[in-house]
């Protein structure tokens, strides 16, 4: 049997824009990356090539989100760092029915994945051999200014940080949960 890896670093929509930035860095800085994307593609291809444990799930399954914790757990010793990057953002619809859907997938995968995710790794982020382990939620700029358009988007980012900021309380001092709220990016 392998041994497990310490000391990960788990990134959540790994295999684009804004999650494939720092997965890409911290593979050169030589750190062990787990690289999740919700479907493979040439840029996860790329992650893997260079070193990342890629993890391909739906994070607004609920028995696809159990396994992507059963498989960290399984490759893992440690958790260094958890990266929630994990994304949807779209207008929201005029039509409510598609609205309503539009903003329980957001939800799930702006907070509710978070929710679980924290809560299922927290022990493996207890175990990081360095002082300190961290959680780092990638929330917007709408999440305090919101956008009328976006308002499904804009709560969900909300709920995120929320949810960061009571992960801070919960599990201070060895982890510290941080926010970065991101304005508009080029590409």
């Amino acid at each position: 049997m392998a041994s497990l890896v310490a000391d990960s670093i788990l990134v959540t929509g790994a295999g684009r824009r804004v999650g494939l930035h720092p997965a890409e860095r911290l593979l050169a800085a030589g750190h062990p990356v787990i690289a999740h994307s919700h479907r493979e593609s040439t840029t996860i291809d790329k992650l893997r090539d260079k070193g990342a444990l890629s993890l391909i799930s739906d994070l607004t399954d609920d028995t696809a989100l159990r396994d992507l914790v059963d498989n960290v757990k399984s490759q893992v010793q440690s958790l260094r760092a958890i990266v929630h990057n994990a994304s949807i953002f779209e207008i929201t619809s005029d039509r409510i029915d598609v609205a309503v859907t539009q903003f329980q997938r957001m939800i799930a995968i702006h907070a509710i994945a978070p929710f679980y995710l924290n809560t299922s790794l927290h022990a493996l982020l207890l175990e990081c051999s360095q002082e300190h382990a961290d959680i780092i939620h990638i929330t917007d700029i709408y999440a305090d200014n919101p956008n009328y358009r976006f308002d499904a988007y804009c709560a969900s980012k909300a709920a995120s940080q929320n949810l960061a900021l009571s992960f801070a309380k919960r599990l201070a001092p060895k982890v510290k949960v941080n926010i970065i709220q991101p304005g508009p990016i080029l590409f």
